[in-house]
């Protein structure tokens, strides 16, 4: 299956898609703890966890049960996500952080391109907790990485007016 997904600039919902037909999307608010994604009529929401170590907790909207769980590397390019006993890795591909997978025992499930505005992932399998979960590390590690930029940065902007 191959999956296209676009976000607007300033826009916080991804809009999935498969062959033009919107199919999913992920609807992240910013500064909360809770994301509602949906893909193939399924809805999962990832409710996130802790400080500095963080920790995601992966349910079914429909069955309102804990159905996995996200840790996250202190480096921010790899995770392990566990469903049912089964362990997945998402890690960058790249040095440039624009090509990531998700693997089940060194298999790729999902590989994933990005650009600035979406990305095109194509996936070996068609179970959509898979393909959403990977979805929302990546967008996880995008949002550290803004957070940082902005932590980096606000100081050094605010010392040019002293």
């Amino acid at each position: 299956m191959k999956l296209n997904w676009k976000k607007g600039t300033f826009s916080s919902t991804y809009k999935l898609y498969a062959k033009g037909k919107e199919i999913g999307e992920l609807v992240d608010k910013n500064f909360s703890s809770i994301t509602i994604e949906s893909l193939l009529n399924k809805k999962f929401r990832f409710e996130t966890k802790g400080f500095l170590k963080q920790t995601t907790d992966v349910i079914d909207v429909e069955s309102n049960k804990k159905i996995g769980d996200i840790t996250y590397n202190g480096f921010c390019s790899k995770a392990t996500a566990t469903f049912n006993n089964e362990t997945f890795i998402w890690k960058y591909e790249n040095i440039w952080n624009s090509k990531w997978s998700f693997n089940q025992r060194e298999k790729a499930l999902v590989i994933a391109t990005l650009s600035s505005k979406g990305g095109t992932a194509v996936s070996r399998t068609e179970e959509a907790v898979y393909l959403i979960t990977a979805l929302f590390i990546n967008n996880y590690y995008k949002k550290l990485a803004l957070a940082a930029m902005i932590a980096i940065f606000i100081p050094i902007w605010m010392a040019s007016f002293n």
